[in-house]
């Protein structure tokens, strides 16, 4: 029919409950919590993911185009995290808030370019950590 309409896809990270606000120009911020099943219970781990556009700009006969890129953030990793393969790639950062929680940045090889890409990636490295059979070979 002509009057279909096709919804339009949720974003993981709205759909998954986080937060988005923009700071500032070229900067958005989103606020949330890594989940991963364990049995019948869920857990939850705080986070945040940056994501950042650098400005296109050109100058004479030279062309940049602007990149963006997402840094995702957790607070307080659980230890299974150290034996996964890319727990490694888990930076210690400083004091996530005032509650004294330890927040570490995840190091991409290859930077996601959105907030859904980084969210996925880290609860998956939280399930594979947690369920080590579960891993893609």
């Amino acid at each position: 029919m002509l009057n279909d309409v096709e919804p339009t896809p949720i974003p993981y990270w709205q759909s998954s409950g986080w937060d988005r606000s923009q700071p500032k120009e070229g900067i958005e911020l989103y606020r949330g919590t890594y989940k991963v099943v364990l049995g019948e219970e869920q857990k939850e781990y705080g986070g945040y993911v940056l994501v950042q556009k650098s400005p296109s700009y050109s100058t004479g006969d030279i062309s940049v185009e602007g990149q963006t890129e997402a840094k995702g953030f957790i607070e307080d990793p659980p230890e299974e995290v150290q034996n996964h393969p890319h727990g490694s790639w888990l930076g210690r950062v400083g004091e996530f808030n005032e509650k004294g929680k330890t927040k570490f940045i995840l190091h991409f090889t290859k930077p996601p370019r959105d907030a859904d890409t980084a969210i996925k990636f880290m609860e998956r490295m939280l399930d594979e950590s947690f369920h080590p059979q579960s891993k893609n070979p």
